[in-house]
Formats: structure tokens, C-alpha cells, sequence
């Protein structure tokens, strides 16, 4: 047995929608366990992506945490 974890909604017919990554599996048996969330729906926070654009653009220059004292940080010393 595998497992996959993935998050979704379930449609009011009880349907459930798998992500295209998940295509090899339709129409096979799986056993299911739901996770519920106890917030009310639409209280988590959107998910957000940056562009695709940007992906890979974003380059570190030398050490962030060394440029200021670790106090300015909130770190011990």
C-alpha cells in the first residue's frame, strides 16, 4: 500500500477531485481517511505562488544573518 497526501474539496455530491498528477490512479481502489479542518471554510489563509517569471531569479548575496548584530535579529548570542 502507498500513500499520497494531497488537499482538496469535496463537491456536495460527495465527489472527490484528484490533481492531474494523480491520473494514473482513476479508477482504482483506494482507501480513503479525511482530515477535516475545524475552521470554518474560507478562515485559512489563500495560498499564494509568486509568478513563474520570477522562478529561479532570486539569488542570496553573502550572509543575511551575520550583516547586522544577532540582537537586531531577536537571536541569543
Amino acid at each position: 500500500m502507498r500513500a499520497i497526501e494531497l488537499e482538496t474539496t469535496i463537491s456536495p455530491q460527495g465527489g472527490i477531485v484528484l490533481p492531474a498528477d494523480c491520473k494514473a490512479f482513476y479508477g482504482r481502489h483506494a482507501r480513503v481517511i479525511l482530515l477535516l479542518s475545524d475552521e470554518p471554510e474560507g478562515a485559512r489563509p489563500v495560498r499564494r505562488r509568486p509568478p513563474p517569471q520570477l522562478a529561479g531569479k532570486a539569488r542570496e548575496h553573502g550572509d543575511v544573518l551575520s550583516s547586522v548584530p544577532a540582537a537586531d535579529w531577536g537571536l541569543a548570542e
